[in-house]
């Protein structure tokens, strides 16, 4: 069995490791962290609804549509910010918002 200190040098290797991958993908992301953060904002305001029983509901058409719009006001790329999103998951709007959103969504407040 590794004794504390094994066990935190591993993860310290970990978190290096982590920490790398991480710089990777900023360092390849099509926009700004600012911009993905108002992105994500935008369409959590929206496509979702939360109503007084609790429940959320979601307005998304199965569609990039709120997505594109919002990149075009910007004069953001989508050819280059679109295929980056489908990596992430994002094949429609709510799939950006939850998808995309959960996979950056750290990364988004450092």
């Amino acid at each position: 069995m590794p004794s504390k200190e094994e066990k935190r040098r591993r993860r310290a290797i970990v978190q290096t490791i982590q920490d790398e991958k991480w710089a990777v993908a900023e360092a390849q992301m099509p926009l700004s962290k600012n911009d993905l953060n108002d992105l994500l904002n935008m369409l959590e305001d929206t496509i979702f609804e939360k109503r007084s029983d609790g429940t959320i509901w979601c307005y998304c058409d199965e569609t990039l549509a709120q997505t594109r719009a919002f990149l075009r006001t910007r004069n953001l790329a989508e050819d280059d910010i679109i295929p980056w999103l489908n990596e992430y998951g994002g094949f429609c709007d709510c799939e950006v918002s939850s998808n995309v959103g959960d996979s950056w969504a750290d990364r988004l407040n450092n």
